[in-house]
């Protein structure tokens, strides 16, 4: 229950508190005063965004990877959205709550050619608006792996 779930979570922030060393820099909670805002960390687009899009933004991902070059593996790599909220309120009159989101698309590949493997190259795209092209994440993936073969070894 809803209450519950608020007590036990009072009741573990002053257990932490307790068990923190003292702040010799603490001196009160915060007052009331104006805040500043930070315009661009919600985007209603990523909220709404359902597991079939995610799915085909790693497809495109994937697809466009393999595309660049038939010797490119994709061995790891995943699409995400999130929201987060967080709010805060205390006894000098302060509650306050803020939102926001993340969506992310990343992609590790290796290129084989004969006996040859490269390391694990990797590219992302994350951002707090609907920004990110996951086509050119699996394109650059793909040719910074591609760009590892038949390397040089050089003295450091």
């Amino acid at each position: 229950d809803r209450e519950e779930t608020i007590q036990d979570t009072v009741v573990r922030a002053l257990n932490s508190a307790k068990a923190s060393k003292p702040d010799k820099d603490w001196h009160e909670l915060p007052s009331e005063k104006k805040l500043s805002s930070v315009n661009g960390a919600y985007d209603k687009k990523i909220v709404e965004l359902n597991s079939e899009h995610l799915v085909s933004s790693a497809s495109t991902m994937l697809d466009s990877a393999q595309e660049i070059d038939k010797r490119v593996f994709p061995i790891e790599g995943g699409v995400g959205a999130s929201y987060l909220c967080k709010a805060i309120a205390n006894s000098k009159g302060i509650l306050r709550s803020d939102q926001g989101t993340v969506v992310e698309c990343s992609l590790a590949t290796i290129a084989k050619d004969k006996n040859e493997v490269t390391p694990m190259c990797f590219e992302f795209n994350m951002d707090r608006q609907f920004n990110i092209n996951p086509e050119w994440v699996g394109q650059e993936a793909a040719r910074l792996a591609v760009s590892a073969l038949k390397a040089k070894k050089t003295e450091t």
